[in-house]
């Protein structure tokens, strides 16, 4: 319980956080996820960490889905 409360998100595990946020059913450690991989895109697509989620289509049509909405967001406020 203290880990889905207190993550330690980095760039080289945060894609595993996800999967086991997403296969555990823990949406707030799945949304707090979300949001430092957007937060940190670049960076998280530099490394090696989203080469794990191949097992999962599901969680990353929902990370494309958040990016996405995110641009457009950013859009319509600049």
């Amino acid at each position: 319980a203290w880990y889905t409360n207190h993550p330690n998100f980095t760039v080289d595990n945060v894609a595993e956080i996800l999967h086991n946020a997403a296969s555990t059913n823990c949406p707030k450690l799945k949304d707090d996820t979300m949001e430092f991989k957007m937060k940190n895109g670049e960076e998280v697509i530099a490394s090696d960490s989203l080469l794990r989620l191949h097992e999962s289509v599901r969680i990353t049509r929902e990370i494309l889905s958040a990016a996405f909405s995110n641009m457009k967001k950013r859009k319509h406020s600049g």
